[in-house]
């Protein structure tokens, strides 16, 4: 019914095998700062292990996607398969015996690891899928965050609490990356892939004339401006709601659990939605909803003391992360109908860069005013000023597009 039928085995399988790992790493979303606290690290040091993990994807983001520029891309699937699940059980290991560098350098790992199946997918599905297929099997790439986000909380929960003697935070997680080696089994079917025609070999010579720079960077500046906004909202929704309403994250996880729910079951949508309604109305209007609801989650912070500031608060939290996630498959396919084909292993590993660059820089900005006592609803104003100019630039981008393609 959602045109997801004839998409070919082979995307099947790239997604199949990323969804397998995105369990571990919805896991770790979950569980590590718990599991880090829980073995006496403090917060400080949870907070390095954490981003240890995003810098592993910054330091090989750029060499990789102009490494495999024109290359084939399927072993990089069956290496990730395998190395991911390996480097989450190392880290385990070295948390157990409280080894700081040993977590450290695992993780970094890790992040490395991530990047071999996270930064060719886009690429792979670009070079395989059939036009009309297109947006859907984007659709199902980005889906697979809230499947690994969704399945494994419930798997989580379900095991914590029926046999809590057992699975604690270190078995929960062991349990999880078990499951994920499933994924090498859909990585290693992986075949017939296209390969484009031999390409430039890239050297320090031919580095700036190897790529449409300037054309990838005006495609990238609003995922730039908007991952600096999320960087700023996003990961501190559990400190707005206990700072405003006093509430614990286990007070409200259900209703997370119902977001992620949602970002999964909406995001099959979008290519419904672009049928319908086209790119330059589907891409605005649902990043404007979203904005509509922080701006409710700012105002509630404001009037925190109305009887229904909760309710309008956790409402606008639920919807506002499965509207602003259904343009995100059709905003990365208009980036990369825009960029020169030649160009689509770059700019995904640019757009890796980008967004796991911006949660560091955006962490570091938000702390900086809350500690100068900027409320919530300030920091969440500067994001909605951002995702505005943004949405601008994407409208300006899909009318450029349309008239290239």
């Amino acid at each position: 019914m959602l045109g997801f039928k004839n998409i070919h085995r082979k995307i099947w399988n790239v997604i199949l095998s990323e969804a397998a790992l995105q369990l571990i790493n919805g896991a770790l979303m979950v569980l590590l700062l718990l599991y880090l606290r829980s073995k006496g690290f403090s917060d400080g040091e949870n907070a390095s292990f954490f981003a240890s993990r995003f810098l592993g994807v910054l330091f090989i983001s750029l060499p990789f996607g102009l490494y495999i520029k024109g290359k084939p891309l399927a072993n990089y699937f069956k290496i990730a398969s395998v190395s991911l699940p390996l480097f989450t059980l190392i880290a385990i290991y070295f948390i157990e015996i409280k080894s700081f560098w040993g977590i450290h350098i695992s993780f970094l790992l890790w992040g490395v690891a991530f990047s071999l199946a996270e930064i060719p997918k886009i690429p792979f599905i670009m070079r395989n899928a059939s036009t009309t297929k297109l947006s859907n099997s984007i659709s199902l790439a980005y889906s697979t965050w809230s499947f690994g986000a969704v399945t494994s909380g419930l798997f989580i929960f379900l095991l914590s609490n029926s046999f809590p003697l057992i699975f604690d935070h270190k078995n929960c997680l062991i349990f999880m990356v078990l499951i994920s080696f499933i994924g090498a089994f859909f990585a290693f079917r992986i075949k017939d892939e296209h390969v484009p025609e031999k390409v430039d070999r890239i050297t320090f010579k031919n580095f700036f004339g190897s790529s449409n720079w300037s054309r990838i960077g005006y495609a990238l500046t609003p995922t730039f401006i908007i991952a600096v906004g999320a960087g700023m909202s996003v990961p501190f929704i559990p400190l707005y709601f206990e700072g405003t309403f006093h509430l614990k994250y286990d007070d409200y996880s259900g209703f997370s659990f119902l977001a992620y729910g949602l970002v999964f079951a909406l995001i099959l949508f979008a290519p419904s939605i672009k049928n319908k309604y086209g790119m330059k109305y589907s891409i605005p209007v649902t990043q404007s909803l979203s904005v509509l609801c922080l701006v409710t989650l700012a105002l509630m912070d404001f009037y925190n003391d109305w009887n229904w500031a909760l309710f309008a608060a956790l409402g606008a939290y639920i919807l506002r992360q499965p509207l602003m996630n259904i343009a995100q498959p059709l905003t990365t396919e208009v980036i990369m109908k825009y960029v020169d084909k030649d160009d689509h292993e770059v700019t995904a590993s640019l757009m890796a860069l980008i967004w796991n660059g911006s949660f560091v820089f955006s962490s570091l900005v938000f702390g900086a005013l809350r500690d100068k006592g900027v409320p919530f609803y300030g920091v969440f104003s500067i994001t909605i000023i951002l995702y505005l100019v943004a949405i601008v630039w994407y409208q300006q981008l899909i009318m450029k597009t349309e008239k290239i393609t």
